[in-house]
């Protein structure tokens, strides 16, 4: 995994739960942040989407709750 990558969505994620982004790691997960809320993951997936220069099929978004999901997702994609 980059780190380029991961230092790209833990200041996504940071900026839309208002964690510190020094706190989120690799098994950063909807669960571990309260303020990861439903509201806040669409905001995420929309930046990653702006960020990464990707279109993110709605029926797997919800599957792109940690921060290994999404980076694993993002990585996927660049090699297709």
């Amino acid at each position: 995994m980059s780190n380029t990558n991961f230092n790209k969505i833990a200041k996504i994620i940071a900026k839309h739960t208002r964690v510190k982004q020094k706190s989120i790691t690799l098994d950063t997960t909807v669960e571990t942040i309260e303020r990861w809320d439903s509201l806040s993951h669409i905001k995420i997936i929309v930046d990653v989407e702006k960020d990464f220069d990707l279109k993110i099929d709605t029926s797997i978004i919800g599957e792109l709750n940690s921060v290994k999901s999404i980076i694993k997702y993002i990585e996927t994609e660049d090699k297709a």
